[in-house]
């Protein structure tokens, strides 16, 4: 490999930043300012051992009375483990201990929701007579009642359903299940890292040993986007059918690969205004069906056997953090 030795690699796959492969320094005419040009919202979803969910009860006037996930808008000068916590503690009173993010969603690159998951660690619950303006009281609520609105709870909105439905799938999971943990690592801009598999044994990376990395612009609007027309786009080259109707470009193809999940989400918010940004690192595999070639400036490099191992768990369900396009 030309640039990385394989434990970059590596380390990249498991989710860890790699100090000496940094991103690219690629310009864009896109900024983003935590509560201005661009939202993070953090959420938690939290279990005690009677797999109940921790939930709250609204405060605010629009929404007052009903009950979501601990949730809210980042803050300036904040890290992600950092929102999330003090929105726990702000809306139920506890204290938290984040041990892996569960899933990232996305609305056209403007507004992300980050939601974690962890354990208690101290602090006393909210009651009805601590109501402030974050919020009512908490309760610890039968999961499997919420999911079924057995309890019939007025939920303020149905989002939370997959994330609570996805909380549990990963307790069940087992030891082997997700493990990725948030990076304090500053990026200027929002921007997209690649891990594109075409086997199990072949990644894709630049002639000088580097992923495909690609920072968001005004233009691009989602993540497929990003990852379908602006990186694999000027990347692969597809080969033109036999058939009636033939592939010609990359958007006819209609997503030739299938995103397995998040590797690792990097971002640090420290100073303010400069390092508001994001890196989201995805997992991907070209379909099969329809096999590429590579621009020049570009190789499939293979692995050795044990990052083959570490990706082919990574693809398991609930082993690496999932990824949702909202719209």
């Amino acid at each position: 490999m030309a640039a990385w030795e394989e434990d970059d690699v590596s380390r990249i796959i498991q989710g860890r930043h790699v100090e000496n492969c940094p991103p690219s320094t690629e310009s864009t005419d896109f900024h983003p300012v935590v509560k201005r040009t661009v939202t993070y919202i953090v959420c938690a979803v939290l279990f005690n051992d009677k797999d109940e969910v921790l939930m709250m009860q609204e405060a605010k006037a629009s929404c007052r009375g009903l009950w979501y996930l601990p949730a809210g808008r980042m803050e300036p000068d904040e890290t992600i483990i950092e929102g999330v916590c003090r929105e726990v503690q702000e809306e139920t009173g506890l204290e938290v201990k984040i041990t892996a993010m569960l899933c990232v969603e996305a609305i056209d690159l403007y507004w992300f929701r980050f939601t974690c998951t962890g354990h208690v660690t101290g602090g006393n619950i909210k009651t009805p007579a601590d109501a402030d303006t974050e919020s009512i009281q908490a309760q610890w609520l039968p999961a499997k009642e919420i999911r079924s609105n057995n309890l019939h709870l007025p939920i303020r909105a149905p989002d939370i359903l997959p994330l609570i439905e996805l909380g549990i799938k990963h307790r069940q999971a087992g030891p082997e299940r997700c493990r990725i943990m948030p990076l304090n690592v500053a990026h200027s801009g929002i921007s997209i890292r690649l891990v594109l598999t075409k086997t199990p044994n072949k990644v894709l990376l630049t002639t000088d040993g580097k992923l495909p990395f690609r920072v968001r612009t005004k233009s691009d609007r989602s993540i497929t986007q990003l990852i379908n027309e602006e990186i694999v786009g000027k990347i692969l080259q597809f080969p033109i059918s036999t058939s009636p109707n033939p592939i010609t470009t990359l958007s006819e193809i209609n997503m030739p690969l299938s995103i397995c999940g998040v590797l690792s989400v990097e971002h640090y918010g420290k100073p303010e205004r400069e390092n508001d940004g994001v890196c989201i690192t995805v997992l991907a595999k070209i379909n099969e069906t329809v096999i590429p070639v590579l621009q020049n400036s570009h190789q499939w490099v293979e692995l050795s056997q044990n990052t083959v191992e570490t990706l082919e768990k990574l693809r398991k369900p609930y082993h690496c953090i999932q990824l949702n396009h909202l719209m």
